[in-house]
């Protein structure tokens, strides 16, 4: 192979990738509000039986386990290291 068709070929790998990147983002956004509709509701029936969990919120949890997820693009996203994101991940998965 060439230079010339290395090239190609990288950038069309590139293309493929960054298609199958924006579909995932697609596919987690209706999740996002999902957890976050769930949170708000939890927290305000909550609130409404005297019960105050000071725990982080699962919208924050949920942050930093994409973050995490997403390290390869630093430095243009916020820094979480792989042991906050892991902790977040299984504080998250252990919510009420």
């Amino acid at each position: 192979m060439t230079p010339a068709e290395r090239i190609v070929a990288l950038r069309e790998d590139l293309r493929t990738a960054a298609a199958r990147f924006c579909d995932a983002c697609t596919d987690l956004g209706p999740l996002a509000r999902e957890l976050a509709a769930l949170e708000g509701q939890l927290r305000a029936a909550e609130a409404q039986a005297g019960i105050f969990d000071h725990s982080p919120p699962a919208r924050e949890l949920a942050a930093a386990v994409a973050l995490g997820a997403l390290d390869a693009l630093r430095p243009h996203i916020q820094f979480v290291g792989s042991a906050s994101a892991a902790g977040a991940e299984a504080q998250l998965r252990r919510t009420p």
